[in-house]
């Protein structure tokens, strides 16, 4: 399964946490990373990880640093093992 989420815009040199959630499902292990719809940007997807809630819901979490000279419009893209 590959999936495309969220768009957004991050300035240089900063970091932005985000989060994922299919309902609270558990959708397996994910691969998450943020990619750069301009083509000038340098993103790092740096942390991925997931919670699960005290009514055992899951959401997946990732942060983006943009390593770049420019602000970066960016979406998340991923997908299951």
């Amino acid at each position: 399964m590959v999936w495309r989420a969220g768009l957004g815009t991050i300035s240089p040199g900063i970091s932005q946490d985000w989060s994922f959630s299919w309902g609270g499902a558990d959708m397996g292990p994910q691969l998450i990373q943020a990619e750069p719809i301009n083509s000038s940007g340098m993103l790092v997807t740096t942390q991925i990880g997931e919670s699960r809630d005290a009514v055992g819901q899951l959401t997946y979490w990732a942060r983006v640093h943009n390593q770049g000279a420019s602000p970066v419009q960016f979406q998340w893209r991923g997908g299951g093992f």
